[in-house]
């Protein structure tokens, strides 16, 4: 039986102009005003958007009660396009990017932070070099970038820590 004799048994395919695809209301949920229920009659296919009905011709006769038998072998459904698996790939691949963002955000942003830390003692020596022996603001900048530097090393070696803790 095809899918065209199989539909039009229990849906009226007139409205369809001979075409292969339609919207009607779906025979296996009450009350439908709307047709929710879309079916392909070249593949032989069917789903319905309100109740998640889906599937070959087998299983429209198996949900309409014409075959009992349970199904075992399910036909392939028709391949993806390329461009629907490039979209996909693509999805995925953002998808595992933002968990690894959100996994690594805060070692990144300690490891930046230990950056900006080095940049800065850099820049306060390089200053207070320019700057001169005798400038009042000369010393006061030096310790203090001594303090950032001997902060640097232990948030560093904590970060150290926890990051082969976390692969342990």
């Amino acid at each position: 039986m095809t899918a065209t004799e199989l539909f039009g048994r229990y849906v009226d395919l007139t409205p369809l102009h001979g075409r292969t695809r339609g919207l009607v209301r779906c025979l296996f949920h009450h009350p439908d005003r709307r047709g929710s229920l879309s079916f392909e009659l070249v593949l032989g296919v069917f789903y319905c958007f309100a109740c998640g009905a889906r599937d070959d011709l087998r299983d429209f006769r198996r949900l309409l009660g014409e075959e009992t038998a349970i199904v075992t072998h399910r036909r392939r459904r028709p391949a993806e396009s390329t461009p629907q698996q490039a979209w996909r790939r693509m999805i995925e691949v953002e998808r595992r990017a933002e968990v690894r963002r959100a996994e690594w955000g805060p070692w990144h942003s300690v490891n930046a932070y230990c950056g900006r830390c080095r940049r800065a003692v850099r820049d306060a020596r390089q200053i207070a070099t320019k700057l001169g022996r005798e400038n009042p603001r000369t010393w006061p900048l030096l310790e203090h970038a001594a303090r950032v530097e001997a902060d640097g090393p232990g948030l560093e070696a904590e970060l150290d820590t926890l990051a082969v803790g976390r692969f342990a």
